[in-house]
């Protein structure tokens, strides 16, 4: 799976947000994490991505 950054101009507009709990020690770890321009989902998406790429050469 491959997700990029989108643009708020090209979303579906049933699209909605929702907000999630985390810990002061994980929003710190994730604004650190954090590049340039990136947004908090962003940031989510791309260690969701190198987590499935690092199962996937496991698989091989």
């Amino acid at each position: 799976m491959c997700r990029g950054t989108m643009n708020a101009d090209i979303e579906s507009p049933d699209m909605s947000d929702t907000s999630i709990r985390v810990s002061n020690e994980l929003a710190d770890e994730l604004f650190d994490r954090k590049r340039r321009g990136e947004s908090y989902e962003d940031v989510i998406w791309r260690l969701i991505e190198q987590a499935d790429d690092t199962e996937e050469d496991g698989d091989a």
